[in-house]
């Protein structure tokens, strides 16, 4: 009888593995999609400029993104450079607000 009852309790924890699994991937796949959202298309001119502003200024270049988008206002960025700019003593906000320069030039040139 209790051989019958092990593979069950084996099969109910790897069920809610993959559970917790599925909902880490799916979190995410969430997470991926606001980060891209955050990277703003701006003119090619200025998308230099902003990515020198990042190394400068960290968070600025990407708050200044925020409102040249070509699509409009992206609040997303806006968070982004403000999350930067308020982390840079840390180095975590400068080395993320010059990535984030990069992507900024990166999409824009892009076509």
């Amino acid at each position: 009888m209790s051989r019958n009852i092990m593979p069950l309790k084996l099969e109910s924890k790897i069920l809610q593995q993959i559970d917790v699994s599925s909902k880490i991937y799916n979190f995410y796949l969430k997470m991926s999609e606001m980060c891209n959202k955050a990277i703003a298309k701006v003119d090619p001119p200025l998308h230099i400029v902003l990515f020198i502003i990042n190394i400068i200024f960290p968070g600025v270049g990407s708050i200044c993104s925020s409102f040249m988008d070509k699509n409009g206002f992206n609040a997303e960025a806006l968070i982004f450079g403000v999350l930067q700019f308020v982390l840079w003593f840390a180095l975590i906000g400068w080395f993320w607000s010059i990535y984030h320069g990069f992507l900024i030039y990166q999409k824009s040139e892009a076509n």
